[in-house]
C-alpha cells in the first residue's frame, strides 16, 4: 500500500485479494505431498489480481478508486467460489510454521515484516523505480523555482546543460526562477549551495556532483 499511496492511488481490494490468495493456498495445501505449493499459489493469485488492477489503471487510465472498488466485490466472490462457500481447514498444513513458528524466539511474521520494510526502503531510496515513485507528482506541482549546481560554469558542457534546463523550465512556466551556480569542483562549496537551495525552498534541484560518492549525504 505504501507504493500505491506514493503514486496517488488507492487499493480497496487488498483484503479481498488476500482472501482469494489464502483460499488458493489452502486448496493447494490439501494436495498430497505437494502442500508446499500453497505458498507460490497464494503469491501467484495475489500477483495475478494485482496485474489486472494495475493494467486497468495504467493502460486504460481508469480511476484507481473505481477499479479497486469493483475488484473488491468481484475478487471476494471469486474467493467464495474457489472455496465452494465453505471453510477450508487443513490440520496438517505444511507451511504452518510461517504463522506459528519462531527463529531464536522471534516469530516468523515479525521477520517477514522486517524483511518487507527493509526491501521497501531499499527500493524507495536506492533504485530508479523508487525515485520515480517519489517524484511521480512532480509534474503536477507548479514549477516556480529551480536551483542548479554544476562542476564549473566555465565548462561548455555544463553551460549547455544549464541552458537546456532553463529552456525546459521556461516551457513549463515562463516565469520560473532559475538559479545556476558553479561549484568549481569544490565539494564543500557544493554542499553549501545545496543547503542554500533547500533553505530557499526551491521546487527542484538539478545537481552535477563534484564527487558522486561524497555528495551522497546531502541528497538523501
Amino acid at each position: 500500500m505504501t507504493f500505491v499511496i506514493l503514486t496517488g492511488g488507492i487499493d480497496l481490494s487488498a483484503g479481498s485479494i488476500l482472501a482469494a490468495s489464502a483460499v488458493a493456498a489452502m486448496l493447494c495445501s490439501t494436495i498430497g505431498g505437494w502442500g508446499w505449493l500453497g505458498i507460490p499459489a497464494a503469491l501467484g493469485v495475489g500477483l495475478g489480481f494485482g496485474v489486472i488492477n494495475g493494467s486497468l489503471i495504467s493502460l486504460l487510465r481508469l480511476p484507481p478508486f473505481i477499479v479497486t472498488l469493483g475488484s473488491l466485490t468481484a475478487v471476494r466472490g471469486i474467493a467464495r467460489l474457489m472455496g465452494h462457500d465453505t471453510t477450508i481447514f487443513n490440520p496438517q498444513l505444511s507451511f504452518a510454521f510461517i504463522g506459528n513458528g519462531t527463529v531464536f524466539g522471534v516469530p516468523w511474521l515479525v521477520i517477514i515484516a522486517l524483511a518487507v520494510v527493509g526491501i521497501s526502503w531499499f527500493v524507495l531510496r536506492r533504485t530508479v523505480l523508487g525515485f520515480a515513485l517519489q517524484g511521480v507528482h512532480a509534474a503536477d506541482k507548479q514549477l516556480k523555482s529551480i536551483g542548479i549546481t554544476v562542476g564549473s560554469l566555465g565548462n561548455p558542457y555544463f553551460v549547455t546543460i544549464v541552458k537546456g534546463a532553463e529552456a525546459k523550465a521556461r516551457q513549463i512556466n515562463p516565469n520560473a526562477k532559475i538559479t545556476a551556480v558553479s561549484a568549481d569542483y569544490d565539494l564543500n562549496r557544493q554542499f553549501t549551495q545545496i543547503d542554500n537551495f533547500i533553505s530557499a525552498h526551491v521546487d527542484m534541484i538539478l545537481l552535477n556532483a563534484s564527487d558522486p560518492k561524497a555528495i551522497e549525504p546531502a541528497v538523501r
